[in-house]
């Protein structure tokens, strides 16, 4: 039986938020299945910041950065802990209460050493105005270089708030960025070092204007040979793959490295029937100079596609891989020129359907249009086609609010869609950096309408054996032509979730990791 300690009706303020300490308690206890925990807080630079402590089981791993992750599923980010320390015990007073000051002051001895130890040596004038927006925009009194912004209380609406004022910055210098690209480099590198490094890039300072931004994360360089490199779907980013990350660090694989779109201008200036083509072309050119002789590739969604093609150009150049893994990876079919239904089937890459925007909408309804739509123009879907769709049924043709939200403008529509994200899984994002996402997902989208090229290795092919919802493709067709372009042995798993959840759900995406591993230990 676990007992906690402290009142689980105890409330406190954080940032405007009114918080009860026993449910983030209950939260941690959930995530690493520890002894005990507790949670206060502590003032950091005249603001009260959350803090816990968690008296671990003898053969748990001490993983901050872990658990940290794991409360993003419980909890949202202005009730996970600003700092968490594992200690051996929870200090109690002589008569038997929690000493909440010992532990409030073990982060401040922690807060003290960060100070005397750490600092961010303000050099040239780009460094100055990075530092000084930061501090204004989080609200501290001191940062340091390799502080990650997320850690120190940012979230998305705060980083574009910082993307926003970093604009600026650049364009001082007559330089051209888009505020996506800004934000974008933000939150693939959150830490005020790569912020001022990016400047600099942009400005000039650092490298040539020919160069673009690296589009490579590398995990743990080591001396290792043996890479697993996971390829962006059509949002841009590799975030799908965390939980299959957690999973894989515990073994000792290898290297990771994680390829991004991060140059968003790049990316945009390449046309749709070269964009597989040429961006697999720059990521093989890295891959080669990095050396690695044991290559393994992981690609979802979009990613499988660009898996498969690095794979080809790999072998053509003598160049052996490993295992090429391609998790529920569909090439797109036909063209979607209906604005708001492209809206409605990107939605789904956030667990959210059009019937949790707008009330009195029947998804099952909607998507049996759409299919007949398709249907009846070989697989594309043509402006104006939701209109229409309206007008054939009734209960959506009387609808006024439903009229009003299709008619409404683009930012007011991404406004209400960040606003059902957040109400169903607690995940603050703003509307902007969603339309600068879908931005992305479309001309990934229509870069991914291509023909598979033929593929002499081995292909494990991991299935969703779930239907998702707003996801118009035939899974028995889409299998058949994978294996018509696997030259050597296609091998089908089937896992659990749909195209969305068999990788976003952390308990699918650890499966999908053993699958991994246990291919790794076969050879």
């Amino acid at each position: 039986m676990i007992e906690f300690l402290g009142r689980k009706d105890s409330q406190i303020k954080i940032s405007g938020h009114r918080i009860d300490t026993g449910e983030i308690e209950n939260a941690i206890m959930d995530c690493c299945s520890g002894k005990n925990c507790c949670v206060t807080t502590v003032d950091w630079n005249n603001e009260p910041k959350l803090v816990a402590v968690i008296v671990p089981k003898e053969d748990e791993k001490k993983d901050e950065k872990s658990v940290r992750e794991a409360l993003k599923r419980y909890l949202p980010q202005y009730m996970i802990p600003f700092f968490l320390q594992f200690i051996d015990e929870i200090p109690c007073t002589s008569n038997g209460k929690v000493d909440r000051q010992a532990i409030r002051k073990l982060f401040i001895d922690k807060r003290d050493d960060k100070i005397q130890h750490k600092r961010w040596e303000l050099e040239n004038l780009i460094d100055k105005e990075i530092y000084s927006i930061l501090i204004s925009v989080l609200k501290v009194d001191a940062l340091y270089p390799d502080d990650n912004l997320f850690e120190l209380g940012a979230d998305s609406l705060l980083m574009a708030q910082i993307a926003g004022r970093v604009k600026e910055i650049i364009e001082k210098t007559k330089t051209s960025v888009t505020f996506d690209e800004i934000l974008r480099q933000i939150l693939n590198n959150p830490t005020g070092e790569a912020i001022t490094t990016f400047v600099k890039s942009k400005q000039n300072i650092l490298t040539s204007e020919n160069v673009r931004t690296d589009d490579f994360r590398i995990i743990e360089k080591t001396a290792k040979d043996t890479v697993y490199i996971f390829f962006h779907t059509a949002l841009g980013t590799t975030n799908c793959y965390r939980f299959v990350e957690k999973e894989l660090r515990k073994e000792d694989l290898g290297d990771f490295l994680f390829i991004n779109v991060e140059d968003v201008e790049w990316y945009y200036s390449i046309q749709y029937h070269e964009l597989v083509d040429r961006i697999t072309d720059e990521y093989v050119r890295k891959i080669e100079q990095l050396h690695y002789k044991n290559i393994n590739l992981i690609g979802y969604c979009l990613g499988g596609i660009l898996a498969l093609n690095v794979a080809v150009k790999l072998l053509e150049k003598g160049i052996e891989v490993n295992n090429l893994f391609v998790i529920d990876s569909y090439p797109v079919s036909g063209k979607v020129e209906d604005q708001f239904i492209d809206e409605v089937i990107f939605l789904p890459n956030y667990q959210l359907m059009l019937s949790e925007v707008l009330e009195d909408v029947d998804d099952f309804k909607v998507m049996e249009f759409i299919t007949e739509v398709r249907k009846r123009n070989n697989g594309n879907i043509p402006q104006n086609t939701f209109f229409n769709i309206i007008e054939k049924d009734t209960k959506m043709k009387n609808n006024s609010g439903l009229w009003e939200f299709v008619n409404s403008t683009k930012e007011k529509r991404f406004e209400a869609y960040a606003k059902a994200i957040e109400k169903k899984t607690c995940i603050n994002v703003s509307a902007e950096l969603l339309e600068a996402t879908f931005e992305i997902y479309q001309h990934g989208f229509k870069g991914a309408n291509v023909e598979l090229p033929f593929y002499s290795g081995d292909i494990c092919y991991l299935s969703a054996c779930e239907e998702q919802k707003y996801f118009f493709a035939d899974k028995n067709q889409n299998l058949e032509m994978w294996n018509d372009i696997c030259l050597g042995e296609f091998e089908v798993i089937n896992v659990p979730g749909n195209h969305v959840t068999c990788i976003h759900s952390e308990e699918n995406a650890t499966l999908l990791a053993q699958i991994i591993i246990e291919r790794n230990i076969r050879g």
